[in-house]
């Protein structure tokens, strides 16, 4: 998916660890699962608090 690369592009020069490498890498990935589930259109809360019904009658 590119996502290492996306981020290199954004902070060249910084490695894993590094605060704002590990920032970016952060928002790449929330950007990533963003788009991967079509959320761009759903209010932040779902986010925030999502259903975790299904996963917790899987548990059981």
């Amino acid at each position: 998916r590119g996502l290492t690369e996306k981020i290199e592009t954004l902070v060249p020069g910084k490695q894993w660890h590094d605060a704002l490498y590990d920032a970016v890498a952060s928002l790449v990935l929330l950007d990533d699962l963003i788009s991967s589930f079509a959320l761009e259109d759903q209010p932040l809360d779902l986010l925030v608090t999502p259903d975790t019904s299904v996963w917790h009658r899987m548990r059981r």
